[in-house]
């Protein structure tokens, strides 16, 4: 019996565990990346390694590659994502010709990465009507996260057919059957209509 545990949770300890980003990158890299001194004085930060978690605003082509611009996530020190609101500080990210393309289909908005990148200094563009100092980063290696999607349940019924507490009574009592009507998955962002 223990023998089967063991081997049961054997899988999740490896791989529950694992980075999401190389990891010589990893370790190499800065999880704390100082923003506000970045675009005050960039010079001091040129050509260190971060690593640094987005939420996707738009991915476009350029002459010289791709471009992504990203709402700032910050990461664990194996990659992951911190479960937080994204900040109010954006970056780019370029990934140059040679290395590859980056699909705007694939990176669209709302869309969650979590990248390698080597500061390269601070770019000023246009956010609508307002100017905004954006701190840039060459990509050295990507990662793009699985698109959440929510289970959007009716009548207080569960994904897996049980209730929420407290119990609903139907006709048979609190103790069940539990027949419920149909849950749906949908994508995040997208309304039931």
């Amino acid at each position: 019996m223990k023998k089967s545990i063991f081997l049961i949770l054997l899988p999740i300890i490896f791989f529950g565990c694992s980075t999401v980003i190389n990891k010589e990158l990893i370790k190499s890299a800065s999880i704390n990346v100082p923003f506000s001194e970045m675009q005050k004085n960039a010079d001091p930060y040129k050509g260190k390694l971060y690593l640094l978690g987005g939420l996707i605003v738009s991915t476009k082509f350029t002459e010289e590659g791709s471009v992504i611009e990203a709402a700032y996530f910050p990461v664990n020190n194996r990659g992951n994502l911190e479960k937080s609101k994204p900040s109010n500080l954006r970056f780019l990210a370029n990934l140059f010709r040679g290395k590859g393309i980056l699909d705007p289909v694939l990176y669209k908005r709302g869309r969650e990465i979590t990248i390698a990148g080597e500061f390269t200094g601070t770019k000023t563009e246009d956010i609508e009507k307002m100017s905004y100092t954006y701190t840039v980063f060459d990509i050295k290696e990507i990662y793009l996260w699985e698109e959440k999607t929510e289970v959007v349940t009716y009548y207080g019924m569960s994904a897996y057919g049980y209730p929420y507490y407290p119990y609903m009574w139907d006709r048979y009592g609190p103790w069940g059957p539990w027949w419920g009507p149909p849950v749906f998955i949908v994508p995040r962002g997208k309304k039931n209509k």
